[in-house]
């Protein structure tokens, strides 16, 4: 059906294109003639022509902008004028065999198609760059004296919605985005593809908003397992000045659609999307899981969310012993141990529970405070502030603090944070904690703590390192979850919080901010090309090659599914099939084939014999790396070394991950 665009669209093609023709006669140095006027009107026609083929408008009432410019304009109305009584066709209007229509009809669009683009090349920017609306004002009032055809307000531009969906109450206000809308928005990009069955994994957080307020969100958010895009979208943001005191008013709205979609599912382009309420998962930390649970807290006797065990006092709730029974759905359910609950839910049920969520298989703990935050931090405390038995003294941290720092340039990509001094401990973040616990610490404290205190650190890392590993079978806990909790807390942590704080202006109206900010940021669809792996980046031609073949195609990076491999020092060691550790020079494409250019290192040991040999975990000890280059096929690479490099040979930690 012809669609009918706006007088005001069709001034701005008219002005561009004056200008476009003025700016062409100004650079020649020459007078406007009659045959100046004449191809003015052949430019106009012609991006009226590719922009608005066979759409109808009426061009009799464009009124001139500038008033130097009457000529043009009336060049262009007396062609336009033709358009009264249908659409215009001007086929016959580009069929001449002069060169000067020809270059007409070839240049005019592609000025056209550059203006069309530049606001939307602006919008993209600014919601990238985050700018600030007065910010974008100020440019935008600078570029409309050469751009005439971009808005004069940031809103315009943006798309800033006019109306809010905030429900206000004295206690607290709600925005409520829905499940349903964030998922249609992955389907839409086509980031979701190839399945049918969605499974769900939601986080409960509290963010704090500013320093000196006690504002703060209480956002839900949500991401899909099967999508290729992990990164999570809002469902609901409340905020208030502490922790929402009624979990039903918090949650009504959320379990309700949730109940709804599980029970009709989503169709979207005559697909049926069908969520299982069994494979959703509640991925918190200790304080949210309390509360969604409402049970007590982890700091209470009787806050075990495993086992029903009773806490002891020793400065702090303890729990030494292990033995307690296990908790289980079933037991949840029927309150075998009330001291758990709260009141009065120690006889009602959580609005998660009366949906049917298992509170106990279903709402996993994470490593990321048990274990990053907690033990971490608490056994390096204890060796700088800890008793005398186990204490360090102050030239062995500052030994361990330098070799920290020496590491940093020794850090993968794959790492968001670089490590840091010991001194500064209490400042670390979970991933510095987990880098420090995996793979530095074993290196770093050797021969500096006492045996019996680094043995005992190596029981941790190792038994950390079984359960986060990709391979690992343990337990139906680690195998159940460990990917999906790890990824998106990942992601959540590395991010989502961020940037829902990056949001915000000010303090008025934070959460009428958040609505436009995420609706405006709704145009940042993610790529959705199907990306074949593996994939080949910045081409070179500096070697090393495969001798007899000078000419094949050279790459300094490869992008696996899980890992980036580069000829970077930090980025090019990894594991082959055989359990040789290889360190990349160079990458080449044979006839399709990609071949990593690689040293051997030879000579390869264990690091650490105790709790088990380190070679079961594909850490090495090596001390000679080849003199030739070898070419390896780049499916013999089964993952992505980090390697430190000692005083007499090269220690190489497989990154979990890339397992």
């Amino acid at each position: 059906m012809p669609k009918t665009f706006s007088k005001r669209h069709l001034r701005r093609i008219v002005s561009r294109a004056v200008a476009l023709d003025l700016d062409t006669i100004s650079d020649n140095n020459s007078a406007p003639t009659i045959n100046d006027c004449d191809s003015n009107s052949k430019i106009i026609e012609c991006e009226v022509h590719n922009c608005e083929k066979n759409y109808n408008y009426n061009a009799s009432s464009i009124q001139p902008r500038f008033a130097s410019r009457s000529s043009n304009l009336e060049a262009a109305n007396r062609r336009n004028s033709e358009s009264d009584t249908g659409a215009l066709d001007y086929s016959t209007e580009f069929s001449g065999s002069t060169e000067e229509s020809k270059d007409d009809q070839t240049n005019c669009p592609q000025e056209e198609e550059i203006d069309l683009y530049l606001p939307k090349q602006l919008q993209i920017w600014a919601l990238k760059e985050n700018i600030k609306h007065s910010s974008l004002d100020s440019l935008l009032l600078i570029l409309r004296q050469h751009h005439p055809e971009l808005p004069k307000s940031a809103k315009t531009l943006l798309h800033t919605p006019t109306v809010t969906n905030v429900i206000t109450t004295p206690v607290y206000q709600t925005l409520f985005l829905g499940i349903q809308t964030g998922i249609l928005d992955k389907l839409k990009s086509g980031t979701l593809a190839g399945t049918s069955k969605l499974t769900l994994h939601f986080n409960i957080d509290g963010i704090p908003l500013f320093n000196n307020s006690t504002q703060c969100f209480w956002p839900i958010l949500c991401a899909i397992k099967e999508c290729k895009d992990r990164s999570p979208f809002t469902i609901q943001i409340s905020m208030q000045n502490s922790k929402p005191k009624s979990l039903q008013n918090y949650l009504d709205n959320f379990v309700q659609e949730l109940s709804e979609i599980v029970r009709e599912g989503i169709t979207y382009r005559s697909v049926k999307y069908s969520l299982g309420l069994e494979t959703c998962l509640f991925i918190c930390d200790a304080p949210a899981r309390a509360f969604i649970k409402s049970v007590k807290g982890h700091t209470g006797y009787f806050g075990c969310e495993k086992c029903e065990i009773e806490g002891e006092w020793n400065r702090k709730v303890t729990f030494p012993v292990v033995s307690g029974n296990l908790r289980t759905d079933v037991s949840f359910t029927n309150r075998s141990q009330d001291e758990h609950h709260l009141l009065p839910f120690a006889t009602e049920k959580s609005p998660l529970e009366r949906l049917g969520i298992g509170m106990i298989s279903q709402i996993p703990l994470d490593y990321m405070h048990l274990v990053c935050l907690e033990n971490v931090k608490i056994l390096v405390s204890l060796w700088m502030r800890g008793p005398l038995e186990i204490r360090i003294p102050t030239n062995s941290v500052s030994i361990i603090s330098k070799n920290l720092q020496s590491l940093r340039s020794s850090i993968p990509s794959d790492f968001q944070r670089k490590p840091r001094d010991l001194q500064l401990i209490d400042r670390w973040k979970a991933t510095e904690c987990r880098l420090f616990l995996l793979y530095l610490g074993p290196v770093v404290l050797k021969n500096v703590l006492k045996p019996e205190v680094y043995a005992n650190f190596l029981m941790l890392s190792v038994a950390i390192r079984i359960l986060v590993g990709n391979k690992s079978h343990l337990y139906s806990f680690a195998k159940t979850f460990r990917a999906v909790c790890e990824a998106l807390f990942r992601s959540l942590r590395k991010g989502t919080y961020g940037q829902i704080k990056r949001m915000l202006r000010s303090g008025n109206k934070p959460s009428q901010q958040i609505q436009n900010r995420i609706k405006e940021n709704s145009v940042l669809v993610r790529n959705t090309i199907n990306e074949v792996y593996p994939l080949l980046k910045s081409p070179h031609s500096s070697g090393p090659t495969i001798p007899g073949e000078p000419d094949v195609l050279q790459f300094r990076k490869c992008i696996q599914k899980s890992f980036i491999l580069t000829t970077s020092t930090n980025d090019s060691f990894a594991l082959t099939k055989d359990g040789t550790v290889i360190h990349i020079m160079n990458f080449v494409n044979r006839g399709g084939i990609v071949h990593a250019l690689c040293k051997y290192y030879s000579k390869q040991g264990t690091f650490f014999d105790n709790p088990i040999p380190s070679s079961h975990l594909n850490i090495f000890r090596n001390q000679i790396a080849s003199a030739n280059i070898y070419c390896v096929p780049l499916d013999h690479i089964v993952c992505k070394l980090l390697a430190i490099e000692t005083d007499n040979y090269l220690v190489v930690f497989p990154i979990c991950h890339s397992e």
